[in-house]
């Protein structure tokens, strides 16, 4: 196979047809009557497809005459799968940045297929901070939140919850791991005495902490069932809470990734 640049790579990868082909012969070999009934199209129109994608090395011709994905053409739809869910998602992300987290995790950031997008719905710092205490409380294992100034404020200087509180002594006690980070600048004379109080109580008993990070990058609330909130910020580096949420595995092992990530560069909150 000659060396093939890439404007032809992408320019062959941009009809969904052969796209179609290709996904089809990930899952085995196949012969263009086979693909041409699968996706519903003329023998004619099948054939050119394929040999489209054969003259650029993405499918091999094989000895019983029918066709199989090349290793090239596996790591071509890999590299695909980020850039189809930013386009399926253009709207969010011309007017929002993701490009400040690491490129490690952009380059997988199609493993959010799966999540709903509630960046179509009205922002309300209120709600968020509702679902935020929430999911807290529905933890069954760890909850862990990324926190942006303005949620801070409403969060940690805020009057205690004692209520809120209480519940979540009880499920530190029961081994139950909560982790925030704030953003740099936290004030900690604003905090209110009685929650300070709390905060250091829950702190010494090892499944509780607070740590600081130098910016943020993206806003996080989550637990191990549920994303209740993933959020970049907008052109002027302001959040404004919309995103997504999400319930299934890939989101919350993508999240909790992050998360980790942010917090092993974090600084000690106490």
């Amino acid at each position: 196979m000659a060396m093939v640049n890439l404007d032809d790579m992408l320019f062959e990868v941009s009809s969904e047809i052969r796209l179609r082909i290709l996904e089809s012969l990930k899952n085995g070999p196949a012969t263009v009557t086979d693909i041409s009934n699968e996706l519903d199209v003329s023998m004619t129109e099948a054939s050119r497809h394929f040999n489209r994608l054969y003259q650029v090395g993405l499918i091999k011709k094989n000895p019983d005459r029918d066709y199989s994905i090349t290793i090239l053409g596996k790591t071509v739809l890999t590299q695909l799968g980020p850039l189809e869910f930013i386009t399926r998602h253009s709207d969010y992300f011309d007017s929002h940045d993701a490009t400040r987290m690491p490129v490690k995790f952009l380059n997988r950031i199609n493993e959010l297929a799966d999540a709903v997008p509630t960046y179509t719905q009205s922002a309300n710092i209120m709600r968020s901070v509702e679902k935020m205490k929430n999911i807290s409380l529905e933890a069954e294992e760890y909850y862990s939140s990324i926190l942006d100034n303005s949620s801070m404020n409403l969060v940690l200087y805020a009057e205690p919850d004692e209520e809120r509180i209480d519940v979540v002594k009880d499920k530190v006690k029961s081994g139950i791991r909560f982790r925030a980070l704030f953003p740099m600048g936290v004030e900690t004379k604003k905090i209110p005495q009685e929650s300070l109080r709390d905060f250091m109580e829950l702190h010494r008993s090892g499944n509780f902490e607070f740590r600081i990070i130098e910016r943020t990058d993206l806003f996080l609330h989550m637990n191990e069932k549920e994303v209740s909130l993933l959020a970049f910020p907008d052109m002027n580096e302001k959040f404004d809470y919309l995103g997504f949420e999400a319930t299934d595995d890939r989101t919350i092992n993508w999240c909790n990734e992050v998360f980790n990530h942010y917090w092993n560069i974090s600084e000690p909150f106490f």
